[in-house]
């Protein structure tokens, strides 16, 4: 079969729809699609290629999504691998290969300098052995418990509850948010990278719900989950403001049972080692694959934390 290669578009992006509902076994709304493709506060937008069948049905999709690091003061264009998917009526057909090395070459006459991504145990392989993606360094997980009653529980057992208990976390969130400003992540050491949180970043990444707060003055943007709050990143601040901010990060929790605080980061970074002596480290790591277009970025020099993920 003969496949048809189109770049991403306002006009195609619905035919990601049936792909997406295929290849991962849920739905996702179009305003959402939408929203995450438009990078356009980078330069561009729709980064990425739709194969088509014959028949004119979506077979698969690879995409990135471009961002920027301060390297030597000077804004660098990198992309996020994310969102790759094919169709299960056309696996095996050599499509993700195909899609990927097209958005490569695009990303190359476009000034992107690096696409990174974090692969999981699917999709390693391909990465690794087709697309001669490198690997050095994993994400490692760490988790804190915090005290509290957890909503998931009370809502297995008294089910009526859950509407209740759901309001009861989302108004408490609400109230305490505030507009969330750019800021230096507290991930990064001295001589380290990370992706620019500067106000295209936080623009961009309003697709999917999330917080920030304010404690002791230190900016904080998180996600609630029903087990985990998750700890996309944290304002540079003093290591006593941050785990004072930890501190109050749990009484949070307590109120709104959530059972654990989960931070995300690549190994060496200011966050690992103030988080390391008081967490759980989780025994799974999770790659950091990229590949390199140019000799300008410095990778092992870039570091990532949860808001660097595109599910966050």
């Amino acid at each position: 079969m003969e496949y048809r290669i189109e770049k991403l578009t306002d006009d195609n992006i619905a035919d990601l729809l049936p792909i997406y509902k295929s290849a991962f076994s849920t739905d996702i709304e179009l305003s959402e699609l939408r929203a995450k493709f438009d990078t356009s506060n980078f330069g561009l937008k729709n980064v990425g290629f739709i194969a088509y069948s014959s028949e004119g049905e979506g077979a698969a999709f690879y995409g990135v999504f471009p961002c920027e690091v301060l390297i030597n003061g000077e804004k660098v264009l990198i992309a996020q691998s994310g969102d790759t998917m094919t169709h299960k009526n056309h696996r095996r057909k050599n499509l993700f290969v195909i899609l990927a090395e097209k958005t490569f070459d695009f990303c190359k006459n476009n000034d992107i300098h690096m696409v990174y991504g974090f692969p999981n145990e699917f999709s390693y392989m391909g990465f690794i052995k087709k697309l001669k993606w490198s690997h050095d360094e994993s994400i490692r997980a760490y988790h804190i418990r915090c005290k509290c009653i957890p909503f998931l529980r009370l809502k297995s057992i008294f089910p009526f509850l859950t509407p209740f208990l759901n309001k009861i976390k989302r108004k408490k969130f609400e109230r305490i948010q505030i507009q969330g400003k750019p800021f230096q992540s507290n991930l990064l050491e001295v001589n380290q990278y990370g992706v620019l949180r500067d106000e295209k970043f936080l623009n961009y990444k309003s697709y999917s719900k999330k917080y920030f707060l304010s404690i002791s003055g230190v900016q904080v943007w998180v996600k609630p989950k029903e087990m985990f709050l998750l700890v996309g990143d944290v304002s540079a601040c003093s290591d006593e403001k941050f785990y004072l901010v930890l501190k109050q990060l749990k009484k949070l929790c307590f109120s709104v049972g959530i059972p654990h605080l989960r931070f995300h980061t690549s190994p060496g970074t200011k966050l690992e080692r103030l988080i390391k002596p008081i967490s759980t480290k989780h025994e799974i790591e999770y790659p950091i694959g990229y590949i390199k277009l140019n000799n300008k970025v410095e990778v092992e020099r870039i570091k990532y934390n949860l808001a660097d993920y595109d599910t966050f």
